[in-house]
Order: structure tokens, then sequence, then C-alpha cells
């Protein structure tokens, strides 16, 4: 059994003046090993994993402002940074005093307009002093037992796979393409993909320092996330060659899977042993969390294929091309 403390389930911001969920499962997490200690257990072992995930700070930034700030405020992260940000703090302020309507901009603006450091704000963190007493507490990151980097995508599922004693099987995934709008949120509000910011940090000397700026405590964040990774690659068994050919399968196998559940014309599938596997992955629809859910049946179990008909198609995979 495994306990995941994640890192994301506050993507828009912990509230402020509430107790961060992550800190709080860190000091559980230590506490629990101390107890193990005492008790003469093995550390490092027990029944539970600290774990969580980190996306590069600039990218993941200019992300979370157009998916959660813009749509809201209408305000570009450009003018955010450089222009405006005074103004709506001063904005924010005298409509909350004066009770206004203009609700989003409002909700948008709480603590600072461009809300800067949001990874670091997962975990609590919002001063250089804090994100120092957060390393020292987590000893530079190693008291989690994983963190997933996005940018190692592959590299961080296999340590994951070796971490929580799983198989490839359970590392596969396919990539949801037929949601209805990918530019729209949940409200039906625009999301802007991130293109006029990447022109303006390579073209734009002010920008490129304000955005630099914004993310200083994340940048730190990241480093260190980045060591604890690489400390974790070297110690992989068969070690960093192991963990890259293993990497290397593990995209193959993710590719054949796509292009084993790629649908007929008229949304037909391959065969009904597709139709069964494809449909465990995706879900066959663009709200795959729901579809999931509601295929739980009344023992806590869903419709997965059979473990020895997924090793058999996992073989095949490896061997003609093609799950099925």
């Amino acid at each position: 059994m495994s306990v995941v403390a994640d890192s994301t389930s506050a993507a828009d911001g912990p509230a402020m003046g509430g107790v961060d969920a992550l800190q709080q499962s860190a000091l559980v997490a230590a506490q629990l090993q101390q107890q193990q200690q005492q008790q003469q257990q093995p550390s490092g072992g027990g029944d539970f994993a600290l774990l969580t995930a980190l996306r590069e700070p600039r990218r993941h930034y200019v992300s979370w402002y157009n998916y959660f700030r813009r749509p809201a405020s209408g305000v570009a992260l450009y003018d955010c940074l450089l222009r405006h940000a005074p103004d709506h703090q001063h904005q924010h302020h005298s409509n909350h005093n004066k009770g206004g309507d203009d609700g989003d901009l409002d909700h948008a603006l709480i603590g600072h307009a461009c809300n800067p450091n949001p990874l670091a704000q997962e975990f609590g963190v919002r001063t250089q002093a804090e994100l120092d007493a957060f390393l020292r507490f987590t000893d530079d990151l190693r008291l989690f037992d994983m963190i997933v980097i996005l940018e190692e995508w592959e590299a961080s599922l296999v340590l994951l796979r070796q971490e929580l004693g799983w198989s490839n099987e359970d590392l596969l995934s396919l990539t949801l393409t037929n949601a209805t709008d990918l530019h729209k949120r949940w409200d039906g509000r625009r999301i802007e993909d991130g293109a006029e910011e990447k022109a303006l940090y390579d073209n734009d000397a002010a920008f490129r320092e304000a955005l630099d700026a914004a993310t200083q405590l994340d940048w730190q964040l990241y480093a260190a996330a980045l060591q604890r990774l690489e400390e974790k690659k070297d110690n992989f068994p068969g070690g960093r060659v192991a963990l890259e050919q293993q990497a290397r399968e593990l995209r193959l196998l993710n590719a054949l899977l796509a292009r084993s559940c790629a649908r007929a014309e008229g949304g037909t599938f391959r065969s009904p042993q597709c139709r069964q596997l494809c449909l465990w992955y995706d879900n066959g629809g663009p709200a795959p969390d729901i579809a999931y859910e509601r295929s739980v049946d009344a023992e806590g179990f869903v419709d997965a294929p059979p473990a020895a008909e997924l090793e058999r198609m996992y073989q095949q995979a490896l061997q003609t091309g093609l799950f099925c």
C-alpha cells in the first residue's frame, strides 16, 4: 500500500492563511519514519511513500497564469508583470472594501496580481526564508521517496515503477486528444497556449527579467528536485544505462499502444480485444475520470483486461508492433 502526497492538489494557489497539506503530509511521514526506527523496523520501507511532481518553472508559471488567472481577469501576463499590477492590486482592494461586483477580477488578484512562484506556494512557501526552512526540513527534498519531473517524464516513471513495485503495464497511457476544445477550460473561457509569452521572453529583456524574478523561488525548488532525481538515477539497479534503456522501452510501448488504439473511421476498434484494452486506458471519451468512476462496480473493481491477457498483449506488442 502506498499513500501518495501530491503537490498538485492546490494548483490554483493555496488559500491565504491555510495549512499546507503537503507540509502536513511531510511532517506525518517524518513522524512515521521515526516510529519505525524506534520499533527497529527497516527504515526507508514501511507501508507508505511520499511523492510529488514538478514542472520547469517558467513554462509552469505561464501555463498556470493562462489557465487560472488570465481567463478571469482578462489581463495578459506581460501586462500583469510590467504594466498594471499595482493598479490592479489597488482596484482589488478597492472592490473588496466596497463589495464591488467584479467578482472574477477580485478573486483572480487575491494576495498578488500576478501570484509569483506558484510551485513554491504548493509547498506553503512564499519567501526565501520559508524556502530555506523547507529545504532544511526535507533535507533538500530527500524526505520525498520520489519526485517526478515532467521534463524527464519516462525516466521519472521508470524510477516511480521501481519505488512502488509496479510493472510497465501500470505506466502505459494514452494521450487524450478528443476533447471538445483544447483552448477552453471548464467554464468555456479561452485558454492561451503560451506562444505569446515565449516570443516575448526570447525578444523582450524587460519581460524576461520580470518573469525570471516572478519564478525565482520556483527555480531554486526545481533545482533541488533535479538534484534529487539525479541521485535516484545514480542508484538505479544497472545504472543510468539500464534506466535509459527501460525509459526507451516505455516510450516504445506507449507509441505501440497509441497505434493499436487508433480507431478506424466511424470510431470502431481493430478487434474486441482492442476495445477492452483501449477503453481501459482512455475510457473512450472526453471525460475519462468520470467514465472511469462510473465503471467501478459495487465491490470497487473495474472491467480491466485480465492480468494474464494484458501480459500477453504486452509481449505481443514488443514482438509484432501491435497490442491487439
